[in-house]
């Protein structure tokens, strides 16, 4: 964690952008965030209950029958 609080934003995105030969749009934006400590995705305990309830079935994969 606290290396993300010391990145020098500029710096990576160079260098990853270097690497990858070509720019990459939101990669500036999406550094920042996490520099920010807007990394992590939140869920409310609406949308835990919710996720919890479904049954087997919708969750299940779809098989093939041959």
């Amino acid at each position: 964690m606290k290396t993300v609080k010391n990145l020098n934003v500029d710096q990576v995105t160079a260098a990853i952008e270097a690497d990858a030969g070509q720019a990459l749009p939101g990669l500036r934006e999406a550094l920042t965030e996490a520099k920010s400590g807007q990394f992590a995705q939140t869920h409310s305990s609406a949308q835990i209950s919710k996720r919890r309830s479904r049954s087997v079935a919708c969750t299940q994969a779809v098989r093939k029958v041959l």
